[in-house]
């Protein structure tokens, strides 16, 4: 049990960055920029950054372990459920289209190509 509350923590919070960071974008704002000025505050701010998800064994794992037990006592538990399922749809998300190599006014140029690479690892378990 010990081990379920800080990744959960960790769960929920990693959502929250992401939210944050994709609402940062849709506000023409960098989302870095914004969580490294709200990290000099003074209100106890713990900053989490955005990314494609979450990785290892715990904090994608134990979070659903305590949902789990929870559900059979027949707790609910709508907060974490809306952040696990927002962590576990990110990888989804993430990849977006590349803009296409273009000229200063818009105009594809012949012969450039872009290259996106993806790169994504996990721990086994």
């Amino acid at each position: 049990m010990a081990f379920w509350p800080p990744s959960t923590f960790r769960a929920v919070n990693i959502a929250l960055a992401n939210e944050l960071a994709d609402s940062c974008l849709t506000l023409g704002l960098e989302p870095r920029g914004v969580i490294e000025a709200a990290a000099t505050k003074p209100y106890g701010f713990m900053p989490f950054y955005p990314g494609p998800g979450v990785g290892g064994h715990c904090i994608p794992c134990d979070p659903n372990y305590l949902r789990r037990r929870l559900a059979q006592r027949g707790a609910a538990t709508p907060l974490l459920d809306t952040a696990m399922a927002a962590v576990s749809a990110r990888p989804d998300t993430v990849p977006r289209p590349v803009p296409s190599p273009s000229s200063p006014r818009g105009r594809t140029r012949p012969g450039r190509h872009a290259c996106c690479c993806w790169a994504s690892a996990t721990s086994p378990g």
